[in-house]
Order: C-alpha cells, then sequence, then structure tokens
C-alpha cells in the first residue's frame, strides 16, 4: 500500500515527487508479483483533497493519468474516493 497524502504538499511533496514515488512502488510490486506468478490488488490513497487549497484533490488527478497512460487497470473506491485499486496481472 502507498500513501499519497494531499497534505504531504506542505512537506514539499510536489506531483512530480508523487510521480516518482509512484512509479517506484509499481515498479517493486510488479517485482514481487512475477516472483509470487499471480495477479495482484494495489491500493494507492491519494487522499480527498479536503486539506487542499480550494478542497480539490491534488494527487489524485496525476496518479489517476499516470495508472490511465501506463495502461493499469484501476477503480476509485465506491467507499472512499481518495482511495484507488489497482490490479496487477
Amino acid at each position: 500500500m502507498i500513501f499519497l497524502k494531499d497534505s504531504d504538499f506542505k512537506h514539499g511533496v510536489n506531483a512530480k515527487d508523487a510521480k516518482s514515488k509512484l512509479e517506484c512502488f509499481l515498479e517493486q510490486k510488479e517485482q514481487e508479483r512475477k516472483r509470487c506468478n499471480g495477479s495482484m490488488t494495489l491500493t494507492i490513497i491519494t487522499g480527498k483533497g479536503n486539506h487542499s487549497p480550494h478542497g480539490h484533490p491534488v494527487l489524485k488527478p496525476v496518479v489517476k493519468k499516470y495508472l490511465e497512460n501506463n495502461g493499469y487497470t484501476h477503480n476509485v473506491d465506491p467507499q472512499n474516493t481518495g482511495r484507488l485499486f489497482v490490479q496487477l496481472p
């Protein structure tokens, strides 16, 4: 599980840093999945953006765009819109 919360921006994490963390995390999990010879579902918590300027999420759009551009199957948790489920085949 990776935690990419909007509040982390207060500590100097920007969208580029979040993307870099996400890339490393996904690469690591892809390797783990290959060793296990099975599928894997990941949970990525970006936050809802409640503490972001104007109350809009900052990281979620960045993470979703990255996942879409790189062919990852994902969906938003219907019970918590600040959480994404990512399926590794």
